[in-house]
């Protein structure tokens, strides 16, 4: 069994793959959804971005219907109409009464029982509720979920560990297809010296760091020698770092 793992725009197309849609429809499918979702005809007025996000989601839940039924089939439908596909989506689940925490991270998984009656359009929504862009998706139960990538822009990653629950982590293949810098600091090599798991956290533990430290150095929080050019170049990043990388 395949497994395709998504976040936001990649999570529509994580649905798209296991609802069946072959490269060359799914290319045409998620440009006719951006341009469709976000024509300049959709955009809110000013005043009611004041209560509202940017963009209304008629035109994207239109779409999802038109191309994964997306308000008929479920989560469960999926794994049955392709079961040699196992499909994750990622988002964030918002409790507003919380005392400990109000945001936790979610996974939608097909082979998961409690999400088999999630329909598509309930997880696609939840996974693409960019803040700003899209209100927040709410279930049948009241939850609020957002975008998947307020806390997994790297969905690969979380797709690995869910294979890995199943195959031995030799075994498998992971291609992640993604939007990455290619000017981030490339991983450090794994030590011969080291087991398998303190190589592994060793060369996390250093990625982080070096990528954190690319990203401050972009944004102008930390000094690389050049000119500042404003307020905005000192805390814009920290705050998308603090998000993304701490959490």
């Amino acid at each position: 069994m395949d497994l395709v793992i998504g976040t936001s725009a990649g999570g529509l197309t994580a649905l798209a793959i296991a609802y069946g849609l072959s490269a060359k429809e799914l290319k045409k499918t998620m440009l006719d959804i951006i341009k469709s979702t976000f024509a300049p005809d959709q955009k809110r007025g000013w005043l009611r971005q004041l209560r509202h996000s940017a963009f209304d989601t008629a035109k994207l839940e239109e779409q999802l219907i038109k191309y994964i039924e997306a308000d008929k089939l479920t989560m469960g439908d999926l794994r049955r109409r392709n079961p040699n596909i196992r499909a994750a989506v990622t988002a964030m689940l918002y409790d507003g009464k919380s005392t400990k925490g109000k945001f936790t991270p979610f996974v939608f998984d097909s082979e998961n029982p409690d999400d088999a009656d999630r329909t598509l359009m309930s997880v696609a929504r939840a996974t693409s509720a960019a803040p700003m862009y899209f209100d927040a998706a709410e279930m049948k139960d009241g939850a609020l979920f957002y975008d998947g990538a307020t806390f997994a822009c790297n969905p690969s990653a979380w797709g690995l560990v869910l294979a890995a629950t199943k195959v031995k982590i030799e075994s498998i293949m992971l291609i992640s297809v993604g939007t990455g810098n290619p000017d981030m600091p490339p991983p450090s090599k794994i030590s011969d010296d080291q087991g398998f798991f303190e190589s592994a956290v060793s060369r996390l533990n250093d990625y982080y760091k070096d990528t954190k430290k690319f990203l401050l150095t972009k944004a102008g929080i930390l000094d690389d020698g050049s000119e500042k050019k404003g307020i905005v170049d000192w805390i814009n990043v920290e705050l998308v770092a603090s998000l993304y990388l701490d959490c």
